[in-house]
């Protein structure tokens, strides 16, 4: 299951994911569908297209650090699986 492993491990190599983290360290409370990831979170300009966003979003959902709930008309809806960072994180 060493397959299973590394989907479950954010990948510090994979930009799209890194980028993901960063927005989430920034914006602790962000929540929003695919296409507004993409737009929002990554940027419309960005080199990342939808796809390689919904790989990330699972792996993050995968490895725990981000949520995704269901919504009644069938969108997925990601969210920081902690509501906000622990207070250490907020200290320099």
């Amino acid at each position: 299951m060493p397959h299973e492993q590394a989907i479950c491990q954010p990948d510090s190599t994979d930009p799209v994911v890194m980028a993901l983290l960063s927005y989430l360290g920034r914006h602790p409370q962000a929540a929003d569908s695919l296409s507004g990831v993409a737009r929002w979170w990554v940027g419309e300009d960005s080199q990342f297209d939808v796809e390689q966003v919904h790989r990330a979003l699972e792996r993050l959902v995968a490895c725990g650090s981000l949520r995704r709930e269901r919504l009644a008309d069938g969108t997925d809806w990601y969210a920081s699986a902690e509501p906000s960072p622990p207070a250490h994180r907020c200290l320099h």
